[in-house]
């Protein structure tokens, strides 16, 4: 059945959202205010994408309160900055409107919503589960995070918050992975990075700095001596030393990783040779070796300039 509702249309939205009987719901919905799961009762194995960026957090017009409760009880939620729509879709059925999740749309605002059912509405859903992708998924670390900033109530012309950081080291750094890469990524792991790099830079909000990645295939040896997010990567090439990498993402793909990072930029050109004499074991069979050794790590930032 297709149906508009005008003025208040949560009333009807709520009420199909908490039928017993419905498909997993994705809800692709900018806002999501504090009190949003008694607007959108969702449940386990639904999914919420919103723009929890800093901005929409520090503005009040997200709560990573919410965010936290729908995390607590199975929901998927994840962020994708700059999104603006209020779709509510199953595989049955979708709505789509004016309506963010909070109780100030509820109550407050005049909104305007349709229930859409067959093929418009899958395609609805297609959509809303097409911008839930793993590089935009929200943990539980990331909303405990979002809930420290500081909430101002005051709009910031809906400029992005982190575009013109500065990427640098820093000084007190307890350990430096250095990474042989010698081979060249397959085509579908490049084509499959490729799809990601865009909605990647928009959950971080990157936009000014660079952002590139690596491949690293899980019958590689050493996996434990892998990089995490936030660790810093000096990588080694057929071609020589490049430049320090942070690492600000990792994709987890069935056969390979995509490692997404930073580039540090350094005012001295480096040689693979200086390196070597910083670190021993640099031979041609080493894949990851760790550097903790801080006497070894202030060598490794001067070859840098760092």
């Amino acid at each position: 059945m297709n149906e508009f509702v005008g003025t208040s249309p949560w009333t009807a939205i709520t009420k199909d959202v908490a039928r017993k009987r419905r498909g997993p719901i994705v809800a692709a919905i900018s806002y999501v205010g504090v009190s949003a799961a008694k607007v959108l009762p969702l449940r386990k194995g639904d999914f919420l994408i919103c723009d929890a960026s800093e901005r929409a957090i520090k503005q009040g017009v997200t709560s990573a309160k919410s965010l936290a409760s729908y995390l607590r009880i199975g929901v998927k939620v994840f962020s994708h900055e700059g999104l603006h729509s209020k779709v509510v879709a199953t595989e049955s059925f979708a709505w789509v409107g004016s309506a963010n999740a909070s109780r100030n749309s509820r109550d407050n605002l005049t909104e305007a919503s349709i229930r859409i059912e067959g093929p418009a509405g899958r395609n609805a859903f297609s959509w809303a589960l097409s911008l839930a992708t793993e590089d935009t998924e929200l943990s539980e670390q990331d909303v405990r995070l979002l809930a420290k900033l500081p909430v101002s109530w005051q709009a910031r012309g809906g400029e992005s918050t982190r575009h013109k950081a500065v990427l640098g080291m820093p000084r007190q750094l307890e350990k430096l992975i250095i990474l042989d890469l010698p081979n060249d990524a397959y085509a579908y792991m490049e084509k499959e990075a490729d799809k990601r790099k865009l909605d990647l830079k928009k959950s971080l909000q990157i936009k000014d700095s660079r952002l590139d990645c690596f491949f690293w295939e899980d019958k590689r040896r050493r996996q434990n001596t892998l990089p995490a997010v936030g660790d810093w990567v000096v990588p080694l090439f057929k071609k020589g030393l490049g430049k320090p990498w942070q690492i600000v993402r990792i994709s987890k793909l069935p056969q390979y990783r995509i490692f997404w990072f930073q580039e540090l930029k350094t005012p001295l050109r480096q040689k693979i040779a200086d390196l070597k004499n910083c670190v021993d074991g640099l031979d041609e069979d080493f894949d990851v070796r760790v550097v903790t050794d801080k006497h070894q790590i202030l060598k490794i930032r001067k070859i840098y300039g760092i």
